[in-house]
């Protein structure tokens, strides 16, 4: 410093006064820079503060999914209550949508279901190009749509049934539930087909149960029930004034109601071609027009339709829109009827004694035999409802067959005298059946062990392919009938006296 000095011809004395002023203001200014970085941490609080208290989510992450920053509300939306920071956006997300979150696509308020909740989602690339920004938002009609869902949960509009309630044991039934808890698991659209009485509202119920939709609305509608022009209405709604009697406001229709959760569509194949076209359109395109409206209304609710007629049969007869009846058939269920699953009326029998009394009544064996033998065309609803009349007309405890609707109620089958065979037996066990009991009596012929492979592999010649297991559960139903016995080991299922009367009466006939 002092050369510095000399150079510049200044007097050493003033050294220590030249320090001193430089030293103050080098004082100063870290003050001040102490006092901006004060400020700047302060606002930076403030604005993480701002930030996590916002309604719209928000997210950032690198090109290989690690997430960077994630706000208090994006954490709500994903039900996570860990931190997400450093975590892969893969482990986060539901795999179906991944397409959005991981691809290089990006765009802006894009409605998409997330955790059965419709959002909407803008995404775009951060300035230092790199890393990928999500904000979620609801618009004020997006708000009020979810006050309309939470009125209608309010209201009941919720699924009452899950596959717990619904009862069966046997192979059959299992089958059923399981395929069915697979399709609750997507978001396919489905087609439900049965006889009446076979459960498919009880289904309908417990899939959207178990779907991602669960928390939203489930509506349902028995197509059959209203005229066409309350259809449209009721499912698509209606302007102010689109026509008389309309009412003030107008009125949103389910499918608007739904957003978010899951539309039952009872009777499908009553709905004429009009409204037929209208849902086509909402299974493709997602979106709907009220009646009256001029603008198109978009929608996020699962489709759920069934019936009791043959939709393939009516698809050929020009009766139901093909195109129609593929898009609902994506996800397909079959309900078998009663008569086809008879293993499981015991377990019905008690749970339907248990739902209408709090008294230990028993039901006769002889009744419960009877209940095997009978068609069921009403199936589980017609055994209901004759539990509920022989309870409410009992004298004792024991359910008699002096306590059933009428003699002439299972007058086909009730006998004191060894069966006789009537040409309704054929109906009654199906061509199915028959060939089975066939197959039975072709390998006892041949002092063959009639075993599940091997019934099945014999079934061939009489036309049909049957699995193992559809065999066991057929077999099932068979002796419940009274027509076969089943035992383990080499003796295989040998026909009863009843069997084998039936199958000389048919090669009689």
């Amino acid at each position: 410093m002092y050369v510095i000095m000399d150079k510049i011809n200044l007097d050493h004395k003033d050294a220590t006064f030249i320090t001193k002023k430089y030293m103050n203001k080098i004082i100063n200014v870290s003050k001040r820079v102490s006092a901006i970085n004060n400020n700047v941490n302060a606002l930076n609080g403030y604005l993480n503060n701002i930030i996590h208290n916002l309604v719209n989510g928000i997210l950032v992450y690198d090109e290989d999914g690690f997430i960077k920053y994630s706000n208090e509300k994006m954490k709500k939306i994903f039900s996570s209550n860990k931190e997400l920071i450093n975590k892969n956006i893969r482990n986060i997300i539901d795999r179906d949508l991944f397409p959005y979150f991981l691809s290089a696509d990006t765009f802006e308020n894009k409605k998409i279901n997330i955790m059965g909740v419709t959002t909407k989602v803008t995404k775009f690339i951060a300035p230092n190009g790199k890393d990928i920004v999500v904000t979620t938002d609801r618009d004020e009609k997006e708000k009020s749509g979810k006050n309309h869902n939470q009125n209608l949960l309010l209201k009941g509009h919720v699924a009452k049934y899950d596959f717990e309630n619904i009862i069966g044991t046997g192979i059959l039934m299992a089958e059923t539930k399981e395929t069915a808890l697979k399709l609750s698991r997507s978001d396919l659209s489905v087609l439900i087909e049965g006889e009446s009485g076979t459960g498919k509202e009880l289904f309908a119920s417990a899939i959207h149960k178990n779907s991602k939709r669960r928390n939203g609305p489930y509506l349902a509608i028995n197509c059959s029930a209203l005229p066409d022009e309350l259809i449209e209405s009721e499912l698509f709604g209606y302007e102010e004034g689109s026509f008389t009697g309309a009412k003030k406001g107008g009125k949103i229709g389910l499918f608007e109601l739904a957003d978010g959760g899951t539309i039952f569509l009872d009777e499908i194949g009553d709905v004429s071609p009009k409204v037929q076209t209208k849902l086509l359109r909402v299974l493709q395109e997602k979106e709907i027009m009220p009646i009256g409206g001029t603008s198109i209304r978009k929608v996020d609710a699962r489709i759920i339709a069934a019936t009791n007629k043959n939709l393939r049969n009516m698809v050929l007869e020009k009766e139901f829109r093909a195109d129609l009846y593929y898009r609902l058939k994506i996800g397909y269920l079959y309900l078998p009827p009663l008569r086809d699953r008879l293993c499981d009326i015991d377990g019905l029998v008690s749970y339907f004694i248990k739902m209408e009394t709090a008294a230990d009544i028993k039901i006769s064996r002889k009744v419960t035999d009877e209940f095997m033998k009978y068609k069921w065309l009403g199936n589980i609803r017609e055994l209901e409802s004759t539990i509920k009349y022989m309870i409410a007309v009992r004298t004792g405890n024991v359910l008699t067959m002096s306590d059933l609707p009428d003699r002439k109620f299972f007058e086909e089958t009730i006998n004191t005298s060894p069966r006789r065979f009537h040409e309704n037996d054929d109906c009654r066990l199906g061509s199915e059946g028959i060939s089975i009991l066939k197959s039975i009596d072709d390998l006892q012929n041949q002092n063959i062990a009639a075993g599940r492979e091997k019934i099945s592999e014999n079934l061939k010649v009489y036309g049909y392919e049957l699995t193992s297991s559809q065999v066991r559960t057929r077999l099932c139903n068979l002796e419940k009938q009274g027509y076969i016995t089943k035992n383990r080991g080499r003796h295989g299922t040998v026909l009863t006296d009843m069997g084998i009367r039936f199958i000389k009466n048919l090669n009689f006939k």
